[in-house]
């Protein structure tokens, strides 16, 4: 439980941070560079 709790927890924080730290089209690049 901890080893797949942990990793969501910490992308969670990332997901968090991304997106309060960047606007909504800094944002929508970000996802187009992560799927690439």
């Amino acid at each position: 439980m901890k080893k797949t709790t942990i990793p969501l927890l910490t992308l969670g924080a990332l997901f968090l941070i991304i997106f309060l730290t960047t606007d909504m089209l800094n944002f929508t690049e970000v996802i187009v560079l992560l799927s690439l």
